[in-house]
């Protein structure tokens, strides 16, 4: 890990000399216990769920991502992940966006990407006026709650109460550097760099990252992939492990033997 940094960590399972490990990266507002719902459906493999650092270091101006994935690659050889039957990325929305950045960099053991509603590499440039909206979108409990249920779920009761409850806490302590830093950073230049197997998983009712944008944004840029399969998931939007964490096991599992 980086000198003095301490993640919060979720890990089930052990790691196999068949299968990769799945390292599985958050959206923004999420958190490592939101992938309990896709570990309960994969209880034989080894999977690992690191919580993002949620601000900047002291100083530090730019290059969110870069931290993000630094971080993980960090997290990577301190569990020796790239040993064995090595890893695969699993990267939701924010999170999609550092699996790629990472992925750039081919680090030793790196199978695969399985990207949920990911984040494309390029920018996203809000105008002001929204830009600020989404910035304190998470500000309470009230408001996170709301985007929740209008925005990030195809449905509104496409999850537990407890969830919805999980959700709320999860997206009011998220912090801001996602939609002030991380969104806007253009790391395109990159997408020619990943050349490891990609499996998209989107949802039919994503508001966030519609498969339009996911197709024509993130896989049609990943010119050097020669192994790209997209998975659309009926009545999903945007919050696929949590809305539909068995249908994603279905999917990741296939992908993982594929490999």
């Amino acid at each position: 890990m980086p000198e003095g940094i301490c993640l919060n960590v979720c890990v089930s399972g052990r790691s196999s000399l068949t299968l990769p490990s799945l390292v599985c990266l958050h959206f923004w507002g999420g958190s490592p216990e939101l992938f309990q719902p896709l570990m309960d459906q994969l209880p034989d493999l080894h999977i690992v769920a690191p919580a993002f650092r949620q601000s900047l270091p002291d100083g530090a101006q730019s290059g969110y991502i870069e931290i993000l994935v630094a971080d993980v690659v960090g997290l990577l050889r301190s569990r020796r992940l790239h040993e064995g039957a090595g890893y695969v990325l699993l990267g939701h929305s924010m999170g999609g966006k550092v699996a790629q950045a990472l992925a750039a960099r081919r680090p030793p053991g790196l199978r695969g990407l399985i990207l949920v509603a990911p984040a494309p590499l390029s920018p996203l440039i809000l105008p002001d006026d929204i830009a600020e909206q989404q910035a304190h979108a998470y500000d309470d409990a009230e408001s996170a709650g709301h985007v929740i249920r209008t925005v990030l779920l195809g449905h509104r009761d496409s999850v537990t109460s407890d969830m919805l409850e999980r959700l709320t806490w999860s997206c009011v302590t998220s912090g801001r550097a996602w939609p002030t830093l991380g969104m806007k950073e253009d790391l395109g230049d990159l997408a020619g760099d990943v050349r490891c197997p990609v499996l998209a998983v989107v949802g039919e009712m994503d508001r966030v990252e519609p498969e339009t944008r996911v197709r024509a944004e993130v896989l049609e840029r990943l010119t050097r992939v020669e192994i790209k399969e997209v998975v659309r998931l009926q009545n999903v939007g945007h919050l696929i492990p949590v809305e539909a964490p068995d249908a994603l096991a279905t999917a990741s599992r296939r992908f993982l033997q594929s490999l």
